[in-house]
């Protein structure tokens, strides 16, 4: 009996995760390509490191892409591949998540989709941003009739109308009305120029409606992504779509290691380390101006240095399991230094 129930709890957090790259760039070309997330089937192993191995030109890059595109999207013209001619490929990017149950989470060109036990839900196209640009007709339309008073409170309509189509705003009926009825009296019904200008206004109140439209239908899909990735969540114990945090690595040389203390704020090796360390910039800068000020001894300084590099040692810690092979480790410690000595800060390893 007890041998059972550990097997049920053991099976309970038993979870693998993959993305499959299909037809982006030179990933899963025909037939989709997968890279499992985790070696073992746990959910604690769940974000472990994972290593992409391959000689040059192969598609590491491309796989880092093509998790980033689980947050940006896809977009065709830049993640098709380019070397199949003549045929559509729609490049998509998949997340599928399994532990007895199977959701998945998938991107390309039209937008999101989420599936559960491989059942699609219809994703809503991700609205792009309307794009509109009044032709020279209709703009030397508005100047030339604007400026002109003895229209009277037509000159009040195109001001309304012309002021709406600038915000990409939706024109009421009424101005609208009103607005195609002033172009049909000025020039007349039926003309030629009337008609074009009339379809113009029409050709824009439908965009408007329909980015509006489309704006509605993706807030409502979010939410149904947003409630999908509640639910895995609770039953799965991970989300199944992924907070990605691209990480760039920065060069740092020996001589962004020292800084004075008026541009401390500015260093952003400093203030990035700080952000690390829970360490408060202000503390140092007002303490350092007491200091400097004889409002404080020396000796404030002596303690908030201390606690710095306690902070700092739990810090190096880690980075000599991460960046050390051998029985030497790195060690880093902080320096405070007020005006007596050129006001600087220092971040200096010892070997």
């Amino acid at each position: 009996m007890k041998n059972t129930i550990e097997k049920q709890k053991k099976e309970s957090g038993t979870i693998t995760r993959k993305i499959l790259f299909n037809n982006y760039r030179n990933l899963g070309i025909k037939t989709p390509q997968s890279l499992t997330l985790n070696s073992r089937a746990d959910k604690d192993s769940i974000g472990e490191l994972i290593i992409v191995i391959g000689g040059n030109n192969i598609g590491k890059t491309n796989v880092l892409d093509g998790i980033l595109a689980l947050n940006n999207g896809i977009d065709t013209d830049r993640d098709a591949p380019d070397f199949i001619y003549g045929e559509s490929c729609e490049p998509s990017v998949k997340i599928v998540l399994s532990n007895g149950k199977t959701w998945g989470y998938s991107v390309d060109s039209k937008g999101q989709t989420v599936f559960e036990n491989k059942t699609p839900i219809p994703s809503k196209p991700v609205p792009k941003a309307v794009e509109y640009k009044m032709s020279q007709e209709l703009a030397n339309h508005f100047q030339q009739y604007s400026r002109q008073h003895h229209y009277g409170h037509n000159n009040n309509i195109l001001a309304d109308a012309k002021n709406a189509m600038d915000k990409m705003a939706l024109l009421t009926n009424e101005i609208q009305q009103k607005l195609i009825q002033h172009i049909n009296n000025l020039l007349g019904i039926g003309s030629d120029y009337s008609l074009k200008l009339i379809a113009e206004i029409d050709r824009y109140q439908k965009d408007i409606k329909e980015y509006k439209s489309a704006v509605t239908e993706s807030k409502n899909y979010q939410k149904i992504v947003d409630e999908m990735n509640q639910r895995v969540t609770d039953e799965a114990g991970i989300p199944l779509v992924p907070n990605i945090i691209p990480y760039k690595e920065e060069n740092i040389s020996q001589s962004d290691m020292t800084v004075k203390i008026s541009n401390l704020a500015k260093s952003k090796f400093f203030t990035k380390l700080f952000k690390l360390l829970d360490i408060k910039c202000e503390d140092i800068l007002t303490c350092c101006e007491r200091v400097n000020a004889n409002k404080m001894g020396n000796a404030a300084l002596d303690n908030i240095q201390k606690d710095m590099n306690i902070k700092l040692k739990a810090f190096t810690k880690q980075f000599n399991k991460m960046y050390t092979f051998d029985d030497k480790e790195y060690s880093f410690a902080f320096r405070l230094e007020t005006k007596n000595y050129c006001s600087q800060y220092h971040m200096a390893p010892q070997h």
